[in-house]
């Protein structure tokens, strides 16, 4: 009893491989049927590849999925075709060694890992033609060129001792000239004029934005 169920169980696992097969394998006018739903589809030629040989494939719209059917080992797969590129280190992104293949485009593995330099700015000198009370400065990266100027809202921020804005470095006693950044003598009449304009409100703000009063 045991033999006679076995023999059955083999007998339909074998016409179920063979219905299948033959489905997925049979091409008439161009058209193929797909394994899955049996509706018929045009038929593709694809040639052999780096991993598959050359074969036949159908697109099925109703299961979403590709077939590939009659594989033809006259035409076997091609095997990857190594290489590798040399991509150099940038200020921003890293340097390697990409080990991938010429002819399908595979990446395989990178090694000698070099980090992003980072960008090497070179500030300039504030440009006369702006406004004294903007704070800004201009630096460019000399192995990239990347513009990392810069204008802050709001103006200067806190003078240093060296009496500089500690953002953009705007020296306020050389660049803006008026005798509130000045000491001694000057710095003494500011302090004068500074009470008078503060009860007559006016010259509230210097040239280069510092508070007078």
């Amino acid at each position: 009893m045991k033999k006679i169920v076995s023999l059955a169980l083999a007998l339909l696992v074998l016409m179920s491989t063979v219905v299948l097969t033959a489905s997925a394998s049979t091409i008439k006018d161009g058209m193929s049927n797909c394994p899955s739903c049996g509706k018929y589809y045009p038929v593709t030629y694809v040639e052999p590849s780096c991993t598959k040989a050359a074969h036949y494939r159908i697109f099925c719209t109703d299961c979403r999925d590709h077939y590939e059917f009659k594989f033809d080992e006259t035409k076997p797969a091609l095997g990857h075709d190594e290489a590798v590129e040399v991509v150099k280190a940038t200020c921003m992104e890293r340097g390697y060694d990409r080990h991938y293949c010429k002819r399908c485009g595979e990446t395989f593995y990178r090694k000698n890992v070099v980090e992003p330099y980072g960008h090497d700015y070179v500030q300039y000198e504030r440009d006369p033609s702006w406004a004294k009370d903007e704070c800004r400065y201009k630096k460019i990266c000399k192995r990239c060129g990347n513009d990392g100027s810069m204008i802050y809202p709001g103006g200067h921020a806190h003078i240093n001792e060296d009496n500089k804005c500690v953002r953009c470095n705007f020296d306020f006693e050389t660049e803006c000239g008026h005798f509130c950044h000045k000491d001694g003598f000057l710095g003494f009449i500011y302090k004068i004029a500074r009470v008078f304009w503060a009860i007559f409100k006016t010259n509230e703000y210097c040239e280069c934005g510092k508070l007078h009063w």
